[in-house]
C-alpha cells in the first residue's frame, strides 16, 4: 500500500531563489519538448513518443543542465503519458481535442526524484537531532556551479524513511512556500485491533450514521459537506461552464473544481480518521459499510434531486475509510443495504411508509421508533453479525459535528428527532 507524506520546506532567501530557478527551468523543459512535438505533429500528423528521440531532444534545450539528469527524464515522461491519451482519444474517434497545452512561462513547475535514500539517489532525507532535513541533487552541469541543496522539512515523525519510493517537490504562489510529496510504501497491519463490528449507513444529512455491535450509536453530519457544495456551485453560475459546442472547461472552470474537491476529501478525511480511531478503541476488527451502488441506478427524485445524491462523495468516503483501516488491521467490507431504512429492528415487518420524514422512522405495527440512518445501520449490522445487542430499548445516539480541524461532541445538543427534523 502506498500513502503520499505532505512537508512543508524551510529554506533562507539564497537557497529560495536557487530552488526557483530549478523548478523554473522545469517549466522551460516541459514547453521546449512539447514545442518540437507539436511543430512535428503538424507537419507529419504523427508525434514520436519514444525515450531516445524525446532525450535526444532534451539534451539540445539549454536548461537540461539546470537540474538533475533523473528530473529531467520525469519531464519527458509527463509529455509522453499526456500525449499518448491525447492520441488515444483521436483513435477513439474524438477528432475535435486539441494536444496537449504549454505551461504558462511565469509557472514554477514541480519537479520529482525517481529514487530516494538509495546508493544513487539524487534525493536524501533523514534526521538529525530531532528535525528531518532533505538533501537533493542539482547535477554538476550547473553554471553557477550549485550542486546540492539542503534543507529542513516538517515531515509527520512516523513517516518510514527507508520506505519512500519517490519524492515531488511544488511551489505555491499564493503562500509563496516550497513543499514535498513523499510517496512510502507501507504495510498494513495483519493483527485487527479486535473482534468486533461496526456498521455504516452513508448519507447525505448525516453523512455517516454507525452502529457498534455493542450497541453504542453516533452520528456524523454531512451539513458542513452539503455547505460547500452549495457554495461551489452558486460561484460557478458566474462562469461559462462546458457545453456540447465547447466541451473544454474554462480554466476557472477547473479551478473551482480542484478547490471543492480539496475541501471535501479535507473532511472526509477528518470523519475517516476519526472512524478509525473509535473502532481501535472499541476493538473492532470488520466495518460493514452500506453499498449505495445498486440503489443509485434506481434513484429518480427529480434531475435536480439526483444529480445531488450521484454526485456525493460516499464512494471516496468508503475508499479513504478503506486504506486506513488496513493501515491498523481493520476490514472494511461493503454490503448491500437495500431495505434497511425501511426495516424493523424489532418486529421485522418491510414497509417503505415507515420511514415517516427525513431521519425519522415510526413502525406501524409495533410502535418502534427511531433515527432512520441508525435503524439502516442496525440493519446493516444484524443482516452480517449474529450476535448484536437488542434494539427494543435504545439510547440516544452521540452527535458529532465537524469544527476547525476535529469531529466533536456538540456541548449543547437537541434530540436526534428535532435535528433532523
Amino acid at each position: 500500500m502506498k500513502l503520499t507524506y505532505k512537508a512543508c520546506i524551510h529554506t533562507d532567501e539564497a537557497t529560495a531563489e536557487i530552488l526557483k530557478d530549478v523548478l523554473y527551468s522545469a517549466t522551460k523543459l516541459y514547453n521546449g519538448l512539447l514545442w518540437h512535438l507539436r511543430e512535428e505533429f503538424k507537419r507529419t500528423g504523427k508525434s514520436q513518443l519514444g525515450a531516445p528521440y524525446l532525450n535526444q531532444i532534451l539534451q539540445t534545450l539549454p536548461r537540461k543542465k539546470a537540474m538533475y539528469a533523473d528530473c529531467a527524464q520525469q519531464i519527458f515522461r509527463e509529455i509522453q503519458w499526456a500525449y499518448k491519451s491525447f492520441f488515444a482519444l483521436r483513435e477513439a474517434g474524438k477528432t475535435d481535442r486539441n494536444a496537449p497545452g504549454f505551461r504558462k512561462k511565469t509557472l514554477l513547475s514541480p519537479i520529482r526524484y525517481p529514487r530516494v535514500n538509495t546508493p544513487k539517489a539524487g534525493a536524501k532525507v533523514f534526521r538529525r537531532k530531532g528535525k528531518t532535513h532533505l538533501h537533493i541533487s542539482l547535477g554538476t552541469q550547473r553554471e553557477d556551479g550549485i550542486r546540492f541543496l539542503q534543507f529542513r522539512i516538517d515531515l509527520d515523525p512516523r513517516t518510514p524513511l527507508d520506505s519512500i519510493q519517490n519524492l515531488q517537490i511544488t511551489y505555491d504562489a499564493l503562500s509563496d512556500r516550497f513543499g514535498a510529496r513523499l510517496v512510502c510504501e507501507v504495510e498494513g497491519s495483519n493483527q485487527a485491533p479486535g473482534t468486533g463490528s461496526l456498521a455504516l449507513d452513508l448519507g447525505e444529512t448525516w453523512l455517516a450514521a454507525g452502529v457498534f455491535d455493542d450497541g453504542e450509536e453516533f452520528l456524523l453530519s454531512g451539513r458542513h459537506l452539503k455547505s460547500i457544495r452549495r457554495y461551489w456551485k452558486k460561484v460557478r453560475t458566474h462562469v461559462k461552464p462546458p457545453s456540447e459546442d465547447d466541451p473544454h472547461r474554462s480554466r476557472r472552470y477547473a479551478q473551482i473544481s480542484r478547490k471543492e474537491s480539496r475541501q471535501i476529501r479535507h473532511l472526509l478525511h477528518i470523519a475517516s480518521t476519526h472512524v478509525i480511531e473509535r473502532c481501535v478503541q472499541k476493538g473492532v476488527g470488520t466495518i460493514y459499510v452500506g453499498e449505495l451502488t445498486d440503489i443509485r441506478e434506481d434513484l429518480d427524485y427529480g434531475k435536480r434531486m439526483n444529480q445531488r445524491l450521484h454526485a456525493w462523495p460516499w464512494r471516496i468516503f468508503t475508499d479513504i475509510l478503506t486504506y486506513k483501516g488496513e493501515r491498523v488491521g481493520i476490514s472494511v467490507v461493503p454490503v448491500s443495504e437495500r431495505d434497511t431504512s425501511r426495516t424493523c429492528p424489532k418486529c421485522g415487518i418491510v414497509k417503505k411508509s415507515n420511514r415517516m420524514a427525513r431521519g425519522v422512522y415510526r413502525c406501524s405495527e409495533c410502535g418502534f421508533e427511531h433515527h432512520a440512518d441508525l435503524v439502516g445501520a442496525r440493519n446493516i449490522l444484524t443482516q452480517n453479525v449474529s450476535a448484536v445487542s437488542s434494539s427494543g430499548s435504545l439510547a440516544e445516539p452521540v452527535v458529532l459535528r465537524r469544527s476547525s480541524h476535529t469531529v466533536h461532541e456538540p456541548a449543547t445538543s437537541r434530540t436526534v428527532h428535532r435535528e433532523a427534523a
